[in-house]
């Protein structure tokens, strides 16, 4: 056993003491999840009951809507500390005994969503990414998600104020940290930022990030001389911090996150056996709202649109409730449980395929034989090209998409989630409104001048297949509530592309053609000539 010498013996007892804070700093207890979030995502580790996979990454995120988890990943050991940004997730783990230096080994990994089979898959599937290594001297006291890349605070340890002189080889000897440092992660390596000027962290202390891209932070720290005092270190542009002072005892603080670039801390009085939760003022706390300490592993993280208290009650058994963010208002724990199948979630494909099949053979039974017989049009008109009549469509629906984009402000990449794609019907309400609006113009258009404006630009019109001329009203109702049903199903415009009159389901049913007139000298008769 290696021999200590300590130079100042009146520190002995004070050494010995300290035996149990040597990881003062940090805010995690023993029964809080390692956890972390962003606005649309959230991961979290649990124990498991499985002896070959120990401990679980699940992830949750906010377009599942409702309680449910991507299949969990395993992971080799606990991470100390977890930081989230968009659709990733970085890792680090306690540094190797023995390692020289000390390095703390840290993973990440993406996960994303295949919205057309409604599920979150991870890439790579079967591994975690490896970065550089952070540093193992020192607490890790903060480590938080922003847009360019992890950044993490480590502040001295205890040991770091009492010179020790060990043996070579010694745990005494190992290299100890000095000063406080702050890096942040550009690419694979880990890079020193800067810190408020003369920032000393006290007994406690935590760090969180806010703003647009999370890229200002926010340091709390213990102020030394008074335990009921704090400081706030608020970074306000890349080497400009500034600070306050209020008063709070962070010794009392379980879990800190942030919602809406609000922060929320939640505090446990001593003896006390309810969470508050609070935002945090430049100078003060606002109350939200409290919980019942909970008996399990909890956690408490904030999403865009509200906090997450998840709690697991057992190896087996997970909760998630929602907090609102303005009222404070707590929703009833509810069960977690794997995503949803893609048949719960995709109901409407089935169905929307089940009329569309329906349709098609109403059609062949009783319009059969329209696909035979020959339209009887007069000299001056001619069938109009499978070209021309998509090029018309094509118009109608630009100017409908152009139309939703500017009254209800949707992004033009919204109108490419078609319904018979996207497993998730909310997400089709933009190409809906097009096609409901599509069919209004048809509608309207079709039945007063027998063309739409696509069709006008082009030279076409609606006609009926009998007698070449304006189609009826119910005519008109008929065709373009078939074509409602073509352009939720847009595989069906074979249909009219494998006809000789390129007649379509809509007119097919409708007893109508699509015609262009005849060029002057094809509508002339020979005897003309």
């Amino acid at each position: 056993m290696a021999r200590l010498r300590i130079t100042n013996p009146k520190i002995l007892l004070i050494a010995i003491g300290l035996g149990s804070l040597l990881f003062v700093g940090s805010f995690a207890f023993a029964d809080e999840m390692v956890s972390a979030s962003c606005a649309d995502h959230l991961w979290f580790v649990v124990p498991t009951p499985d002896a070959d996979a120990p401990l679980m990454l699940y992830h949750h995120a906010r377009e599942m809507e409702g309680p449910y988890l991507s299949p969990g990943r395993t992971l080799p050991e606990a991470p100390l500390a977890m930081a989230a940004w968009d659709n990733q997730v970085w890792m680090i783990f306690p540094a190797k005994p023995g390692s020289d230096p000390p390095k703390r080994e840290t993973l990440t990994t993406q996960i994303y969503s295949k919205s057309s089979l409604g599920f979150y898959y991870y890439d790579p599937p079967d591994q975690f990414g490896l970065v550089d290594s952070l540093s193992g001297m020192g607490i890790l006291v903060g480590f938080v998600g922003t847009a360019d890349g992890p950044i993490a605070l480590r502040i001295p340890t205890q040991r770091a104020g009492i010179k020790i002189v060990g043996r070579e080889g010694s745990t005494a000897s190992d290299p100890v940290l000095k000063a406080p440092v702050l890096e942040q992660l550009h690419g694979q390596r880990w890079e020193q930022i800067s810190l408020p000027s003369g920032f000393s962290p006290g007994s406690q202390c935590a760090m969180v990030a806010i703003g647009k891209g999370s890229t200002q932070l926010v340091i709390l720290s213990q102020e030394s001389s008074s335990p009921a005092s704090a400081i706030l270190y608020r970074r306000v542009r890349k080497d400009q911090w500034v600070e306050s002072k209020f008063e709070i005892n962070l010794g009392n603080l379980r879990a800190v996150t942030t919602v809406d670039s609000q922060i929320v801390l939640a505090m446990q009085e001593m003896q006390e056996s309810v969470l508050s939760l609070s935002y945090l003022r430049q100078d003060s706390l606002l109350s939200l709202t409290e919980l019942p300490l909970p008996k399990g592993l909890w956690t408490l993280v904030g999403m865009s649109d509200g906090l997450r208290f998840i709690e697991q009650t057992n190896q087996t058994t997970r909760t998630i409730r929602h907090i609102d963010s303005i009222d404070g208002s707590v929703g009833l724990p509810v069960p977690m449980q794997s995503q949803r199948q893609l048949v719960m979630r995709a109901i409407h494909i089935p169905i929307i395929f089940g009329l569309g099949v329906t349709i098609l053979v109403i059609v062949i039974i009783t319009r059969g034989g329209a696909k035979t017989t020959p339209a009887t049009l007069p000299d001056s008109l001619r069938i109009s090209a499978p070209t021309a009549r998509l090029a018309a469509v094509f118009i109608d629906l630009l100017a409908s998409v152009l139309v939703v984009s500017l009254v209800f402000q949707y992004p033009i990449n919204e109108f490419s989630k078609l319904p018979v794609w996207t497993t998730d019907i909310l997400d089709t309400i933009p190409v809906l409104l097009v096609i409901g609006l599509t069919f209004i113009h048809s509608m309207i258009c079709e039945s007063i001048f027998g063309r739409t404006l696509g069709k006008s630009l082009l030279g076409l019109r609606v006609v009926t297949a009998q007698a070449g001329v304006r189609a009826s009203f119910a005519a008109t109702l008929v065709r373009n509530l078939l074509k409602l049903i073509v352009l939720l199903i847009p595989v069906l415009v074979l249909v009219g592309l494998g006809n000789p009159q390129v007649q379509g389901l809509s007119d097919l049913m409708a007893r109508t053609v699509v015609c262009q007139d005849k060029p002057k000298q094809d509508a002339e008769s020979p005897k003309d000539r």
